[in-house]
């Protein structure tokens, strides 16, 4: 062969069209190849001749179309799967199977449960795989997914049948050591201090409850020793001192195998320990052998208003030896014990009077979430809802961060419950309003307002109008409401609550912060647009507002919110003549001199003296006064004008009763009139009778002589003539 070969030459001889079609790459052929051969390959880069990768044969590459049936018919996978778990038992998997597997992995990497996995892998005869097999599995059914998006297929195999739907777990049979001992040596479940527990032959599990919103990065799991069989456990959240468990199983477990996740929200971690030796353990319990929770040793003292008493105010001292943490972490492992969370809240609540920092320490200790779910469990408990309320409102007054961290982990829904469940409960009601107060500015309204937030504060108040304390925070509450919008504005004025809260006021004048929180609500629904004015001034009154303001005349909050509700209510001259007549022209003129230096004040009074002074103008048709008027100039015009006002009244009032005694008159004189006429036709129609009865001459015609008959009677005079036209049948 020639040793010197052209570029075109050398193409062709790749191409296995030399020597009559024959390959060129013949085991003869293929070591004269092997000489140098004098090619003009570029001096630079290269310093060595390509290397040549040949294919060893037609079938070792797929093409694409193969590819994507195999995806679809689930050949792919099973090989995939096979592979993955070192067994041809994948290979016989359905493709309902398959579809199983592949909903576990197309969850997000978070939700994913591992024990699912592991149970939905027992089922199909693959429960003895290790965790480092399972793994791979995810990783084929994760590869699976990512080739059939590539190839823009299902996510799932068509196997020809709607999804069954997930299956409800088992209830938890709840059943006490004692009935355990008497039924079984060998229990199936049950429950210790701060955890549950199940089990079967081959693997434990231990489920211990957490706050709502644990994160992963916060919980720790370490079994002794780590690898191989293991007995010691010790499970921690980094938030609490104390660790969650700590104790010696009664056998060995697999402590490479072992695993943990996060239930629903947060509120669990679920502990999955598998046996070395596949049997059930004896014992009661048959978890640990001893030490099996570090908070035995705290018992929570019963701590209530008679320790108020014996220790003389000084309680705090009973609960010295605690921290909040520990407090809250007996509260949170001990869900269902209602004993344990009303005492747990009293000593928080001490906790905090004795030092306000402890509010902070137990925030971090996920107080706020605690408390929550013991609202959830027990808030049909009066006793529950006061207990748990106080300390969580002391949080929220001294760190009002958490404001926003309530709101999101459902305390206003759990407020609203109790409004609506304790309605009747007066104090319970008083601090539900306070809480609510201290979380409207972190509250969304739109949602608020849409699950009846509103409605259900204004019932509480009208159960209870008659309570200063109730109306007081409901109204601050309320007033914070109305400054949203005047759709809130409407609906408040709509559920009639300020002539109530103003026979409150009257009936408790003492009441300085009943007072103010009611000009305020009042001076907020007075912002309304047209639409609210008219709910507003039939609820409201110019006198009860006066009498408000000279009661508390020292206090400048109460006579600028006085100024604006007056301002909004004078929308006639008779609303103005009313203020006069109270005298709340000379109080406002006192008013200005009084709170001088307060601009709020002195603006106010001025606002509503002009405003007086354009509806009393309005009212006689003129226009108001161009000129600048200070205080004492707008008020001498309005005596005048209430001089001239009061006039004009008493001088329509004095027409109007001239013309009504002219129309008493005149309607008395035609009532003569008409009785003097039906007098006279009744006279006449006597004598007519009396005529004809002594009328007895005879009459003649026509040779005959008519002395009278019985239709002469002058009684049948007086009734009314038969008809003489009778209608006559068809027939």
């Amino acid at each position: 062969m020639c040793r010197a070969l052209n570029s075109a030459s050398f193409a062709k001889l790749l191409s296995g069209r030399c020597h009559g079609g024959t390959s060129a790459f013949s085991p003869s052929l293929s070591s004269q190849l092997l000489l140098p051969l004098q090619i003009p390959f570029p001096a630079a880069p290269y310093t060595t001749p390509p290397t040549l990768v040949l294919r060893s044969s037609s079938t070792s590459m797929i093409s694409g179309r193969a590819k994507e049936t195999k995806l679809k018919d689930g050949g792919e996978l099973r090989s995939a799967l096979a592979s993955a778990c070192e067994s041809s038992l994948p290979n016989s998997f359905s493709l309902a199977q398959l579809n199983a597997l592949l909903a576990h992995a197309a969850q997000p990497k978070d939700s994913r449960d591992p024990l699912e996995l592991k149970h939905t892998l027992g089922t199909m005869g693959l429960a003895k795989l290790t965790l480092k097999q399972r793994k791979k599995i995810v990783e084929a059914l994760e590869a699976q997914l990512s080739q059939a998006r590539r190839f823009n297929l299902p996510e799932r195999f068509d196997d020809g049948t709607p999804p069954p739907p997930p299956p409800k777990p088992d209830p938890i049979r709840k059943v006490s050591a004692s009935k355990q001992m008497m039924l079984s040596p060998t229990p199936l479940e049950g429950r210790g201090e701060g955890f549950t527990w199940s089990q079967s032959e081959a693997e434990l599990t231990i489920v211990i409850p957490m706050p709502e919103g644990t994160g992963k990065q916060e919980v720790h799991l370490q079994m002794t020793p780590k690898y191989g069989p293991a007995q010691q456990l010790v499970l921690r959240a980094k938030f609490w001192s104390v660790p969650l468990l700590a104790g010696i199983l009664h056998h060995e477990v697999d402590a490479s195998e072992a695993m943990w996740h996060l239930g629903q929200n947060g509120g669990s971690v679920v502990v999955d320990l598998p046996k070395v030796e596949e049997k059930l353990w004896p014992g009661t319990p048959p978890v640990f052998v001893r030490n099996t929770n570090p908070l035995n040793d705290i018992t929570l003292p019963k701590l209530d208003e008679a320790d108020e008493i014996s220790t003389g105010g000084e309680s705090s001292a009973l609960v010295s030896g605690f921290t909040p943490e520990r407090v809250v972490q007996k509260m949170c492992q001990n869900p269902l014990d209602k004993e344990v969370q009303i005492n747990a809240c009293i000593m928080l609540q001490q906790l905090f009077q004795a030092n306000k920092g402890n509010c902070l320490a137990a925030a971090n200790a996920r107080a706020v979430p605690v408390l929550v779910k013991t609202l959830r469990s027990f808030g049909q408990e009066t006793e529950v809802q006061i207990a748990a309320w106080r300390p969580m409102l002391s949080m929220l007054n001294s760190q009002p961060f958490l404001r926003k961290l309530v709101v999101e982990g459902g305390g206003m829904q759990m407020l609203l419950a109790g409004f609506a469940a304790h309605k009747a409960a007066a104090d319970v009601i008083t601090l539900l309003c306070l809480v609510m107060r201290s979380l409207l500015p972190a509250t969304p309204p739109r949602p608020f307002v849409e699950a009846g937030g509103l409605e259900l504060l204004a019932e509480a108040f009208l159960f209870h109008a008659t309570n200063p304390s109730v109306g007081e925070v409901a109204a601050a509450c309320m007033h914070m409401l109305a400054g949203i919008n005047n759709i809130v504005r409407r609906m408040v004025l709509r559920l009639e609550v300020l002539a109530p809260l103003l026979a409150l006021v009257e009936a408790h004048p003492e009441r300085t912060s009943l007072a103010e929180v009611t000009l305020g609500l009042m001076a907020q629904l007075g912002k309304g647009d047209a639409t609210c004015s008219p709910f507003y001034v039939k609820q409201a009154a110019i006198r009860p507002v006066v009498d408000m303001m000279r009661r508390h005349s020292d206090m400048a909050s109460i006579q600028a919110d006085g100024c604006r509700v007056l301002g909004a209510l004078l929308v006639s001259e008779e609303m103005a003549m009313d203020l006069f007549a109270a005298g709340g022209l000379e109080l406002l003129l006192e008013a200005e001199r009084s709170h001088s230096e307060v601009p709020a004040v002195t603006n106010e009074v001025a606002n509503v003296l002009e405003q007086a002074i354009c509806v009393m103008c309005e009212a006689v048709g003129e226009e108001a006064p161009e000129e600048e008027l200070d205080t004492l100039g707008m008020a001498n015009v309005l005596r005048d004008m209430d001089a001239a006002a009061v006039g004009r009244r008493k001088a329509e009032a004095e027409e109007r009763a001239r013309v009504e005694e002219e129309k008493r008159i005149a309607a008395e004189k035609e009532e003569a009139e008409r009785l003097a006429a039906i007098a006279a036709l009744e006279a006449q129609r006597q004598a007519e009778i009396e005529d004809a009865r002594n009328d007895t001459s005879p009459s003649a015609y026509g040779g005959f002589t008519w002395k009278g008959s019985s239709f002469d009677d002058p009684r049948l005079a007086a009734l009314e003539d038969e008809p003489r036209i009778v209608e006559l049948d068809d027939d």
